[in-house]
């Protein structure tokens, strides 16, 4: 099924193709972690503002579902073929909010693992309104207050509703930047980053821990008042 003609061919990003580097991803998230994607190598992740230009949640793999108390949940049975053909990622992209495997948005410069601070029956309940939203339209206005369309920061906090999510007035709207979220988890406001990966120059990646993000956001907005 291409859902969108942009879909097609590799996406260029410093960790575009990198299997060791998913796989590190992947062993390293935790589910309903939160997954926050920067790439300005591609000319797409350069119309968001920001270092980081979208996000997905990590819904988890079978034996982390089962761990959790999820595998057999009602919301999550009818899921069982796309979470055995690796389709672990849950995010709201263009046209819809559908299930996705990680190396596709990995195709990617950098990602930041967060950790929602969130209780085991938190986790369950997040994950099942996530995925209730599995074929919501994408939001193209990018407006916080309109649930019948999300964006990929709007599924977030459709599915976390515990926690408060710093939101910017933007073009008029209220909306929750890719880059307030990381910044929200780099003050430790309900979210934890637990780390950064970042591809490199010859074909690897490096993992880093909370300065090296704290530059590249300030690199586009400036540093902090004061």
């Amino acid at each position: 099924l291409k859902l969108n003609p942009l879909d097609d061919g590799p996406i260029p990003g410093a960790l575009t193709g990198n299997a060791e580097a998913v796989a590190h991803i992947v062993a390293t998230a935790r589910p309903l972690d939160l997954l926050l994607f920067a790439n300005k190598t591609y000319i797409g992740g350069r119309f968001v503002p920001g270092r980081f230009t979208h996000s997905a949640i990590y819904l988890g793999t079978e034996p982390e579902l089962r761990a959790l108390g999820l595998w057999n949940d009602p919301a999550i049975r009818p899921l069982h073929a796309d979470i055995r053909a690796g389709r672990i990622l849950l995010e709201a992209f263009r046209p819809v909010v559908r299930m996705i495997e990680p190396q596709v948005p990995l195709q990617t410069d950098s990602v930041a693992i967060l950790r929602p601070a969130l209780s085991p029956a938190q986790r369950r309940e997040a994950a099942r309104r996530g995925v209730s939203k599995l074929g919501v339209p994408f939001d193209f206005y990018f407006d916080a207050r309109t649930p019948d369309a999300l964006a990929c920061t709007e599924l977030i906090q459709y599915a976390i509703p515990w926690i408060h999510f710093d939101e910017t007035i933007t073009y008029g709207r209220p909306a929750v930047m890719p880059d307030a979220m990381v910044a929200q988890a780099i003050r430790g406001k309900g979210l934890r980053l637990i780390e950064h990966v970042r591809g490199t120059a010859d074909g690897g990646f490096r993992v880093e821990g909370v300065r090296p993000v704290m530059r590249d956001i300030a690199a586009f907005w400036g540093p902090p008042p004061g």
